[in-house]
């Protein structure tokens, strides 16, 4: 039989635990001692922790009565009144469990009044000893009539808040805790004194609605009066290349005289001509023809003449040089002596039956003359005659250049006379000439249409096709030049009054629009962007309609005036005229609507300017100086729809306002949105306070006091949830501080005002220098980080005004600490 082991054996007793060894002590005198210490044990412990709840609700009470006391220390009602608004103020503020309702007494005096508060708590532990119940007491003392205050709350909006549809997110704890705090401070009865508080929901930008142009400035267009390509227009009634009537030919020759030679003779090497009283004189050209016998080599040359007698004369070279021929040739008895008008027998006197009226500069088509004197015509350009410096013989002759005598014609009449006509330019160019007194100038552009005029086979047309036209050389009276079409190609006459000739705004063949919007204030270099032009066949070049985040043409106008402009790469004659005036202009600079900016990318996106604000830029970017020329706010040009850029109406700014119910409606519909700007949010939370702001708010409630208004207390309340990280460049995210954007959607340059933490700091020490108490909260900001850093430099330099969320809970207190600070401002005890 197996022997069973005692449990203590097999043990050495001195290696039990402490535990062990008191468990197996069976002494009756320990035993009696531990009876005796459980009993105090319990007690003790009963009484921390119900006294712990009785502090709480000491502490509770105590914040329930501040508030209830500041609200009906402001008043002069009765002491009955005063009852029932402090009844009512506990009755939200004091929730301590456990606890009977508040046995309130008020005491008031012209100057103070009392508020006692009374509870009864039941405790956990104490009836242990007989007490079922504790009774907990409170007491506070308010001046009365006490002192004016104005909060500034400035809420983070975030992306980071999370969701609303999650009751345990971010914005749904700090909506709950915003709406707390709206309870406590704002007073139900607002007078003889009051409470106001502003609320501004910010993330990358602040939505400041219909206050937008009073705060950044007017962002609007100008209306387009007028949009025509049309200079002047005016009717066309003749055109012509002839300049009057032409005149007909009734000699053409190259020979001033002809005279007979009765005998040419060689002697000592000279060649001797006779012709009885010839009238040549030295120096003078002849052309020979007709001679015979051993002279016949002379024929058909040009000779220079030289010793002239008065029947006979020498024939030398052109050059000079006597004529020597070989073998003495007999004499010959007959020839005929021309004399010519040049030294090369081509210039021919051209004579008119009747005065041809011309004059030298003039220029002239000759025609049925005789081959090498005619004018020609080849393509579109044309070899005229111009009348050179004398060049004109008398009132029916003129000299023209023609052919060597040799290779020349005589001009014979026949039956198709020979005609001068006198031509409008140096290459008979066709002339237009209009019924009024037109404008145009040299080097104009000028539009031809309805011209019905039959062209040669092969010529160009005069009417000029839509969207080009012609350079006019030049004007003459109620007539300009056509610049390339010769007259000689045309042969049918002019349909009188059936064509227009329109001079064209501008130097483009196109015939650009000119819009005309009085003082548009676009200057030179500058872009512009129009909208709502209607009116206008085929304006879908102009009519750019902004619908969205596309990428709508821009416009670089030239020769800009006052009141006018043009816009290059438009054809005017394509379109019909500008019916009304329901286009705008817009310029594309930074503070305009439409903004035309070089993103990260190099791309130009246009954006529309938002109802949004953005960080002031300038020598006013750090102080509280009122918005307008030189101090304006910054603009902003989001992107609608993104998560991270975006300008959401919804969130929009309340100024400083005792409504209630305006101020819960605001934080109830907060909607998350954009990325954290926070120096925008520290800036807002000065203007809401700042007098010099005041005249934006339209109502007296809403305008803030002056700093010298006697028992006023001005506060800020910044809450943030993360980092600093957005800033803008000219109203864009900036490249160097943003975050979720594209290169395409971020401008290609660094924050104007730099880095976010610093331009926030600036902001934060200014406010305080002007007396302004700030209280900041990090919700869930980790400790050390530069969030942490900065909303501890920020807030009021006391261990009271800056609060360091974890969680929820921690928020919800934050909030509910900072709602009585901002109470007991006017608490004297």
């Amino acid at each position: 039989m197996t022997r069973q082991r005692k449990p203590e054996e097999g043990r050495d007793p001195s290696r039990l635990s402490a535990f062990q060894r008191f468990a197996r002590n069976k002494s009756g005198a320990f035993a009696m001692q531990f009876a005796l210490m459980v009993v105090p044990l319990v007690v003790c412990t009963g009484l921390a922790i119900d006294g712990g709840r009785s502090f709480l609700a000491r502490y509770e009470l105590e914040s329930a009565l501040d508030a209830a006391a500041l609200a009906v220390g402001s008043t002069t009602a009765d002491d009955a009144t005063l009852n029932t608004l402090a009844r009512k103020y506990v009755n939200s503020n004091f929730k301590a469990p456990d606890t009977t309702e508040v046995t309130l007494e008020l005491h008031s005096s012209t100057d103070l009044v009392t508020l006692k508060g009374t509870t009864q708590l039941s405790t956990y532990f104490m009836p242990l000893m007989g007490i079922s119940k504790v009774t907990v007491a409170a007491e506070t003392e308010v001046r009365r009539g006490g002192s004016n205050v104005e909060v500034a709350l400035m809420l983070d909006i975030t992306g980071s808040m999370g969701a609303k549809t999650d009751p345990n997110s971010r914005i749904s704890t700090l909506i709950r805790a915003a709406n707390s705090m709206i309870d406590t401070v704002v007073n139900d009865v607002q007078t003889p004194w009051f409470t106001k508080v502003a609320i501004v929901p910010w993330a990358n930008n602040v939505y400041v609605g219909a206050y937008a142009d009073a705060l950044r400035g007017p962002a609007a267009g100008t209306t387009i009066t007028g949009a025509t390509w049309k200079k002047d227009t005016q009717t066309i009634n003749a055109i012509a290349w002839k300049n009057g009537s032409p005149f007909t030919v009734a000699s053409a020759t190259y020979s001033a005289s002809t005279k007979t030679a009765s005998k040419i003779q060689e002697s000592s090497s000279k060649t001797t001509v006779t012709s009885n009283g010839h009238g040549f004189a030295n120096g003078d050209y002849v052309y020979l023809t007709n001679a015979n016998g051993g002279f016949s080599s002379l024929n058909n040359t040009i000779y220079k003449v030289a010793a002239v007698a008065t029947n006979t004369f020498n024939i030398q070279t052109t050059a000079g040089v006597d004529i020597n021929l070989t073998g003495t040739p007999s004499n010959a008895n007959t020839a005929t002596v021309e004399k010519c008008y040049n030294a090369t027998c081509t210039q021919y006197l051209v004579t008119t039956t009747a005065s041809h009226g011309l004059a030298n500069g003039d220029t002239v088509y000759l025609s049925s003359i005789m081959t090498g004197i005619d004018s020609t015509q080849t393509s579109t350009t044309t070899t005229a005659v111009t009348l050179t410096a004398a060049t004109i013989a008398s009132t029916t002759g003129f000299y023209v250049t023609g052919p060597t005598p040799q290779t020349a014609t005589v001009y014979n009449t026949g039956t198709k006379p020979g005609r001068v006509q006198k031509c409008y330019s140096t290459i008979c160019q066709f002339q237009i000439q209009t019924t009024g007194s037109h404008t145009f100038t040299a080097n104009e552009r000028v539009y031809i249409s309805g011209v019905t005029f039959t062209p040669s086979t092969g010529a160009p047309a005069i009417n000029t096709s839509a969207g080009s036209s012609i350079q006019v050389p030049a004007t003459l009276n109620n007539a300009f030049l056509f610049p390339t079409l010769v007259g000689p190609y045309y042969t049918n006459a002019y349909n009188t009054a059936s064509g227009e000739a329109i001079t064209c705004f501008g130097t483009a063949v196109t015939c650009e629009m000119q819009l005309t919007a009085p003082a548009h204030g676009l200057v030179a270099n500058d872009r512009a962007f129009i909208t709502g032009v209607v009116g206008l066949t085929g304006s879908t070049t102009v009519n750019n309609l902004y619908t969205g985040q596309g990428t709508p043409t821009s416009w670089a106008p030239t020769s800009i005036t006052t009141d006018t402009f043009l816009l290059p790469g438009t054809t005017g004659p394509s379109m019909s005229a500008y019916t009304n005036s329901s286009g705008t202009v817009f310029c594309l600079k930074t503070g305009c609507k439409y903004y035309r900016y070089t993103a990260n990318d190099s791309s130009n996106p246009i954006r529309p300017i938002s109802n949004c604000v953005t960080e002031r830029i300038g020598a006013q970017a750090y102080t509280e100086a009122a918005p307008g020329s030189g101090a304006w706010l910054g603009v902003d040009y989001p992107i609608a729809g993104d998560e991270y850029n975006d300008c959401i109406a919804v969130n929009q700014i309340v100024p400083l306002t005792s409504t209630k119910s305006t101020l819960h409606s605001t934080i109830n519909n907060l909607q998350v949105t954009g990325s954290t700007a926070g120096q925008i949010g520290v800036g807002w939370g000065w203007y809401m306070l700042s007098p010099n702001f005041a005249s934006i708010w339209p109502n007296a409630e809403n305008q803030a006091k002056t700093y010298t208004t006697p028992h006023i207390n001005k506060v800020m309340v910044l809450m943030t949830d993360g980092d600093f990280n957005t800033a803008h460049c000219l109203g864009v995210a900036a490249k160097d501080y943003q975050v979720g954007l594209t290169n395409s959607e971020k401008a290609n340059c660094n924050s104007t005002n730099g880095a976010p933490y610093t331009q926030a700091s600036t902001l934060c020490s200014a406010m305080r220098t002007a007396g302004i108490s700030i209280y900041t909260v990090g919700f869930q900001v980790t400790a050390g980080s530069a969030a942490d850093t900065f909303l501890a430099g920020c807030a009021t330099q006391d261990s009271h005004h800056y609060f360091l969320a974890s969680n929820n809970t921690e928020l919800e207190a934050a909030f509910a600490q900072i709602a009585t600070n901002i109470s007991k401002l006017r608490i004297s005890k």
